[in-house]
């Protein structure tokens, strides 16, 4: 009797250890997943207040007029170039372009491609029909360009960038509140 009780205390003694081991292996994956999900986080939100800081620069740069000839004034513009993940936000284009569509608002794209059929191709990816668009190779907006992201902005009667907005990745709902914002200030998108 006492060699089974001996047995039956050890098997315990053995399944609670290799328990003990199985639990602290998942809480340490766990503990991981936590951590790298806080640092890609961190790293979010550091990029999304450099996109911040970039579109206060951004606000009131002045265009060249050639190029401000080629677009009417309050067009909203989203702007590409050859650094741009395009791949990366198209599904908040999609959704912009079906937002546009909806209340039939015109969207112009602006391009720095070395080669327009370049630019075209990208345009196909999201699935635009529109027309209105210009592809100059050398035209740089500093700080936005250097930011590698897409971005929409007006331009004013003066030439001048107003209202900028500078997408992030895998969030449509600023994007939507940005229209938002734009119909309440310029009519011609409510």
């Amino acid at each position: 009797m006492k060699i089974v009780c001996n047995i039956i205390l050890i098997l315990t003694v053995c399944i609670s250890v290799v328990y003990s081991y199985i639990q602290r292996n998942e809480y340490e994956d766990r503990l991981w997943t936590l951590n790298s999900l806080l640092i890609e986080n961190k790293n979010e939100l550091f990029n999304i207040k450099e996109k911040l800081s970039t579109e206060l620069k951004l606000e009131g740069y002045i265009l060249d007029d050639s190029i401000t000839s080629i677009i009417p004034p309050y067009t909203l513009i989203l702007r590409l170039h050859n650094n741009v993940c395009l791949s990366c936000y198209t599904d908040i284009l999609l959704k912009l372009k079906s937002e546009l569509e909806k209340k039939n608002q015109d969207l112009f794209i602006l391009g720095s491609y070395t080669f327009e059929s370049n630019l075209k191709k990208e345009i196909s990816i999201i699935q635009c029909t529109t027309q209105k668009y210009a592809n100059i190779p050398t035209l740089v907006i500093p700080p936005a360009d250097s930011i590698e992201t897409p971005y929409l902005f007006f331009l004013d009667n003066k030439g001048r960038i107003v209202h900028p907005h500078i997408l992030i990745k895998k969030d449509f709902q600023t994007t939507y509140q940005y229209l938002q914002h734009i119909k309440r200030i310029y009519p011609p998108y409510k």
